[in-house]
């Protein structure tokens, strides 16, 4: 939705009060564009006040968990699946990065065939993969790719299930109707990534084995949908297309089963 129209709609509500309609009904409409109001306000001044992070674990670990993870599908790619690299900028800008190649790719995308695993601070911890994400409001993850990060997540992988209440590329995707999942890493007993959005980010606090573990499962949960695929007889795999979009940021593998590309 382009900028324009969003504050045409947050602004309906004040249009309608200024000539004159008064209705009970009202009073609702105009608590949602209320409280985005507010929220943002909040939004802004954290912005604002709060000093510049670095950003190794948030997300130039996602960066390199991806790569580690295309390099793995490459060594032993899965049959039926073509494996497409994406590496979005503007993740601190509401994951604008992703809405945009979402948007531009709309109509090359098929649903029912892509699916996209999105990598979120994964350089301290345990790799974990999300069943929901959002702020205000959280939305479900697919469940087939939690069901395969689960199945991949073994005794050396250690990956277990959580909620993330920060805003991802995956939930961007499930937000424009995609199967999405994020994986990210964490340390015991922390809801969220060590040092995430301050200035101890620092490449030296990123753990190179959290990040292989991360990519590790990836891979895994993608070779694991490609074999659900993979028919009797089954022609040799898809080469990897490798595509980058922006600068370092949110990194999403996406994976559709290897054919005619989408009407």
């Amino acid at each position: 939705m382009k900028l324009s129209i969003r504050i045409a709609l947050l602004l309906l509500p004040i249009g309608a009060r200024m000539a004159g309609l008064e209705a009970s009904w009202l009073d609702y409409v105009q608590l949602v564009p209320t409280l985005i109001l507010v929220g943002a306000s909040f939004a802004l001044g954290e912005i604002a006040l709060s000093p510049a992070a670095p950003g190794a674990n948030a997300n130039a670990s996602g960066v390199a968990a991806a790569l580690e993870t295309i390099r793995l599908l490459g060594a032993d790619p899965p049959r039926g699946l073509a494996v497409e690299l994406l590496l979005i900028g503007g993740g601190e800008t509401t994951m604008e990065g992703m809405g945009a190649f979402l948007r531009a790719h709309r109509r090359d995308l098929d649903r029912a065939r892509v699916r996209f695993v999105s990598f979120e601070s994964v350089g301290r911890g345990a790799p974990r993969y999300a069943l929901s994400g959002g702020l205000a409001v959280s939305l479900p993850l697919d469940p087939g790719l939690a069901a395969a990060c689960e199945a991949a997540g073994g005794d050396e992988n250690a990956a277990g299930p959580i909620r993330d209440a920060r805003i991802t590329a995956a939930i961007v995707a499930r937000a424009h109707r995609f199967r999405a999942i994020a994986i990210t890493c964490r340390e015991p007993g922390h809801a969220l990534p060590v040092g995430h959005h301050t200035p101890g980010d620092r490449p030296e606090t990123v753990d190179g084995a959290a990040v292989r573990a991360a990519a590790a499962l990836a891979a895994g949960a993608i070779r694991l949908l490609g074999r659900d695929r993979e028919p009797a007889g089954a022609p040799e795999a898809a080469k990897p297309l490798g595509r980058a979009a922006g600068g370092p940021g949110p990194a999403a593998s996406a994976g559709r089963p290897q054919g005619p590309p989408p009407a």
